[in-house]
């Protein structure tokens, strides 16, 4: 429930499911090309 609430709130795209551990957060376009 936390997870689906969250993913409405913040996008699909930007949770990724790591399957065994748990959750992971993507990192937005910009702070990628920023580095």
């Amino acid at each position: 429930v936390f997870m689906g609430r969250l993913r409405k709130k913040i996008g699909n795209d930007r949770i990724e499911t790591v399957r065994g551990l748990g959750y992971r957060l993507k990192p937005l376009h910009d702070e990628v090309d920023s580095l």
